[in-house]
């Protein structure tokens, strides 16, 4: 019995370990940003490519398949009017990651 409680109290650790792990490496917040191109790359996903400033090199963040309508809409609008944006996405990491949300802010300065 004590076994079981050994082995049930390390699965519980684990599990709880774990998940903290996971929402930690998920770094995603809003950035405003000024979007530098939109639409299809090499490999035929839709991705938007991002500039925020303070930061030197822009990313790429690919549109998941049921937000490509949506997010390419705002993404082209701000492209053609000159409009910032806020961009629900993850900059930690390296190009190639989704975009999970984004915004039409207003005139870029």
């Amino acid at each position: 019995m004590r076994a079981f409680h050994k082995t049930l109290k390390w699965l519980a650790i684990s599990g709880l370990m774990i998940m903290t792990t996971g929402n930690a490496m998920a770094a995603h917040a809003w950035y405003n940003c000024t979007v530098v191109r939109a639409g299809q790359n090499a490999e035929g996903a839709y991705e938007i490519v991002l500039k925020r400033s303070g930061v030197a090199q822009p990313k790429a963040f690919v549109i998941p398949a049921d937000q490509t309508d949506r997010l390419m809409a705002v993404a082209l609008t701000a492209l053609s009017a000159n409009l910032s944006v806020r961009a629900y996405v993850d900059w930690s990491w390296q190009d190639g990651k989704n975009i999970n949300g984004l915004q039409a802010v207003g005139a870029t300065q």
